[in-house]
């Protein structure tokens, strides 16, 4: 989602299309948007104004993703969380599996937060030196997993979490989430 601002109005461009505000707002057709005023219909000015000059065109900016596929791949199955990594051409190679649990949560989320934090310690040593585009991580989550999993490994995933012998809380994982659905 990215807020476009023009002078006098602004655009949110979403997934579910255009919502134009202010003063000088167009329609997706191109046409100024007119309401009638609270009380009535609305009336034609009673003396002529001079034109207003034309606002600038709304612009659109389209990124692409930072990275064509990320390197870290995250499956949320039935069975398991299962941490992978992309190979240049093959399978993705696994990481660490962490089993599903009976009863709530279904996961240990602080041990997969813990899986990445080493995995990302251990890719980049240096925080600093870290390329933007390693910050991206597909989660791939099955058919049947519920929302609240997926927000749950998503929030995990995001950054290291204060604990027990932790010296970098805080320190950024993977907050660039590409959604997909596991077979």
């Amino acid at each position: 989602m990215e807020i476009v601002k023009t002078p006098g109005r602004c655009l949110l461009l979403g997934l579910l299309g255009l919502l134009g505000c202010g003063p000088a707002s167009a329609v997706p057709s191109g046409r100024p948007a007119s309401a009638p005023a609270i009380g009535g219909a609305s009336a034609p000015a009673a003396r002529a104004s001079p034109p207003e000059p034309a606002p600038p065109a709304p612009r659109l900016t389209l990124r692409p993703p930072l990275s064509a596929q990320p390197d870290v791949v995250v499956s949320i199955t039935p069975a398991a969380l299962v941490i992978a990594l992309r190979a240049p051409a093959g399978e993705p190679k696994v990481v660490e599996t962490l089993a599903r649990r009976p009863g709530t949560p279904p996961y240990d989320y602080g041990a997969f937060n813990r899986a990445l934090a080493r995995l990302v310690r251990t890719r980049w040593p240096d925080p600093a030196t870290r390329p933007a585009e390693t910050h991206q991580i597909t989660i791939s989550a099955s058919p049947d997993t519920t929302y609240e999993t997926v927000v749950h490994v998503m929030d995990a995933a995001r950054a290291v979490r204060p604990g027990p012998g932790v010296t970098d809380a805080g320190r950024v994982l993977f907050p660039d989430v590409v959604l997909g659905v596991a077979p």
